[in-house]
């Protein structure tokens, strides 16, 4: 067989593009496969993104409940009941409560006592709910409460416990002084200070000081401006009808007045209203049946006691001494001993002509059996005094000082902050 040169070459070319197109094919087919395999990682990744995202949000939905959660206070305590009450910002999701209540110990590890459970109404208007829980002694003593929530779905959320709340069964009846403007002051230094309205001040403080510190409730013969008790009013209860004030603290613990004290006019040779501070002195005076009683006595002097010692670490008192009482020997008040420089505080008694309690208020407590007190926390017309009250936590500092004298007789502890 004969075969042409020029037929071999044609045959050599067609071989040599037959492999070089086959070449170019492999490797498009790489290319292709490359660039599926990176198309498919890409469409993954979203999916696998929003898998992640429904798994948070699922475990999102299991988390316990945060927030405001469920607000507990004790709103107070009277003839053998103490009530407390409580907001819970997701009462749509609680199906009821459980009411806990724990004896005042040094046990931490005491158990909590349930109390009830209160099926909830799923209030939407944010109106409080109330429990009554009979106090389960008849000796002056400090509970414990809690309310936890029981939630509607349980695979939704978890339940809430609210804070915990001090709780007594010591009631209180605070008498701030005078009432709005009952005694101005005149002369140089005054800062804008008025005893009927600092006392008033005070005495809100001395409220919540109580309450909070150490469950301990109270009643007031006024909350603002004006005083109206039994159809009298103002000057009316301030002159010629104290008695009224002391009579509505029947069925209290205690009753206190609160005061800030004045001198006589120039005592000591110095202005009436720019005395010095060693004119300074706490003065507690006690009625007729305050004095007959251990707790009572017992108040009078811690109270006396620590106002003594904060009015002189303020610097506007020269001593920071304080007289007790034994309950049978108690300081005789008069003018010169009112006036007296660098004296210490006492706990003092003042009768009337007939042996009974000369002040009005104090009269008044003692009618209704009630042991009471007068607290002359300082001497207003010292300037020192006055400007610590308007521009200082005064009101504060004297209200945890009468608090905390006033538990002191019940062996109360202070409430953790």
């Amino acid at each position: 067989m004969r075969i042409h040169k020029k037929g071999i070459l044609f045959s050599v070319l067609v071989l040599l593009f037959a492999l070089v197109f086959l070449r170019m094919g492999t490797m498009l087919a790489q290319k292709a496969d490359e660039t599926s395999g990176q198309m498919r990682t890409e469409m993954a990744e979203p999916s696998e993104a929003k898998g992640d995202n429904d798994r948070q949000d699922r475990e999102r939905s299991l988390t316990p409940v945060t927030g405001p959660g469920i607000a507990l206070t004790f709103v107070g305590y009277k003839e053998g009941t103490a009530t407390i009450s409580w907001l819970d910002s997701y009462d749509e999701d609680t199906s009821a409560y459980v009411v806990y209540r724990r004896q005042l110990s040094d046990d931490e590890n005491e158990d909590w006592t349930a109390l009830a459970r209160i099926e909830s109404d799923h209030q939407s208007s944010g109106e409080p709910i109330y429990y009554n829980d009979a106090f389960p002694t008849q000796r002056k003593a400090q509970v414990l409460y809690r309310v936890e929530s029981i939630v509607s779905d349980s695979g939704k959320y978890a339940s809430i416990t609210s804070n915990t709340v001090m709780a007594s069964n010591v009631v209180v009846c605070i008498d701030p002084g005078h009432y709005k403007n009952a005694s101005v002051l005149r002369g140089e230094d005054l800062y804008g200070y008025n005893e009927g309205d600092f006392v008033l001040k005070l005495g809100l403080q001395l409220k919540d000081s109580l309450k909070r510190n150490y469950g301990i409730s109270s009643v007031m013969t006024r909350t603002g401006d004006d005083i109206a008790l039994s159809g009298f009013t103002n000057a009316d209860l301030d002159q010629n009808h104290l008695s009224l004030r002391g009579e509505y603290a029947a069925g209290c613990d205690l009753f206190i007045s609160l005061h800030t004290n004045a001198n006589l006019d120039y005592a000591n040779d110095y202005p009436t209203c720019n005395q010095p501070i060693g004119i300074t002195k706490t003065l507690v005076f006690l009625n007729l049946v305050g004095t007959k009683t251990p707790t009572c006595i017992v108040q009078a002097n811690a109270i006396g006691a620590n106002l003594s010692r904060i009015n002189h670490s303020i610097g506007i008192a020269s001593v920071s001494d304080f007289i007790p009482t034994d309950g049978a020997v108690f300081h005789d008040w008069s003018d010169a001993y009112n006036d007296a420089l660098d004296t210490a505080g006492a706990v003092c008694v003042r009768w009337n002509d007939s042996g009974g309690d000369y002040y009005g208020v104090l009269r008044g407590a003692s009618a209704v059996g009630v042991p009471g007190m007068i607290v002359e926390h300082a001497h207003h017309t010292v300037a020192e005094t006055r400007q610590y009250a308007m521009t200082g936590p005064l009101a504060e500092l004297w209200a945890d000082a009468d608090a905390k004298g006033i538990a002191a007789a019940y062996d109360f502890v202070r409430a953790a902050s």
